[in-house]
């Protein structure tokens, strides 16, 4: 099953690479937007309902932290990863607050980020796994 991603950072070289990391990590992802601005994850959300929103936590016009709170709120089986550049705990503590699945800092991303995907794949599945049970469950009883 391919994991529909859409990416989110202010800077588009950053974008770019990111894509081609999850490509090179796994061809399941499916970056289907990467956008610069919280309005516009947001936009993505809505009209692509994808499985993951990576998100820096600094943006032009939001935080990333209301990026995950809105995601979550315009859809609610949505995975969310927040990036920072802070090491310090309260951005973690405040990703997880809004709302997101992990926090995980741009220093070790490379080491870190393979970690919070496997854990978010993990969560992907389980809450489809949900999702088609109750589909299946309505259908049943519609027989």
């Amino acid at each position: 099953m391919a994991i529909k991603v859409v990416i989110v950072d202010h800077l588009a070289a950053f974008r770019h690479d990111l894509t081609r990391f999850l490509q090179l990590l796994d061809p399941g992802y499916d970056v289907v937007a990467d956008v610069g601005t919280a309005d516009e994850a947001l936009a993505c959300v809505a009209a692509l309902g994808p499985d993951l929103v990576l998100t820096a936590v600094e943006l032009p016009d939001r935080t990333g932290l209301a990026v995950a709170r809105e995601a979550l709120r315009i859809r609610p089986m949505t995975v969310v990863i927040v990036m920072g550049d802070g090491i310090a705990a309260e951005y973690a503590e405040a990703a997880l607050a809004a709302g997101a699945d992990s926090y995980v800092d741009q220093v070790d991303l490379v080491r870190a980020l393979p970690l919070a995907l496997r854990a978010a794949a993990q969560r992907i599945n389980e809450r489809a796994h949900v999702r088609q049970s109750g589909e299946d469950a309505r259908d049943a009883a519609a027989w």
